[in-house]
């Protein structure tokens, strides 16, 4: 299956699933949510706080979040609050953006926040559908 996705002003979204026989046009509005402003509602963690590994590792440690930490970097620690407590909850279509730049060193660099990149990533239904980097 493909998915073509375009938006106009903000983030009204024309998504078009081609299944091969059928295309099934969606619109939705998506809704926009910061990496670090997602895993804070998710877990009450401020990414934005800090970068240092050892301080995220004691955050998760203190609120009992069950991922793993040994020898992990604060990109990998970054990346599993956001696969294992945000991800799960995304179920209304939705636009993870303004990604750490630890997380994408590639993507484009955010034009207002220095640390960020303006990367996004789709999902819908709780699942994963398409990333973008802006290059």
């Amino acid at each position: 299956m493909r998915v073509h996705g375009t938006w106009s002003d903000g983030w009204d979204s024309l998504l078009r699933l081609d299944a091969g026989f059928f295309d099934t046009l969606i619109v939705y509005t998506w809704e926009p949510q910061r990496f670090t402003e997602a895993i804070r509602e998710a877990t009450g963690i401020d990414l934005a706080a800090g970068r240092d590994a050892d301080e995220l590792r004691s955050a998760i440690a203190e609120r009992g979040l069950q991922i793993s930490t040994k020898d992990a970097t604060w990109p990998q620690l970054a990346d599993q609050l956001l696969t294992k407590f945000v991800e799960p909850g995304l179920q209304e279509p939705t636009f993870v953006r303004d990604y750490p730049v630890e997380l994408s060193p590639f993507a484009r660099e955010h034009r207002s926040q220095p640390g960020l990149v303006e990367r996004w990533e789709a999902f819908a239904g709780f699942t994963y559908l398409l990333p973008h980097r802006l290059w």
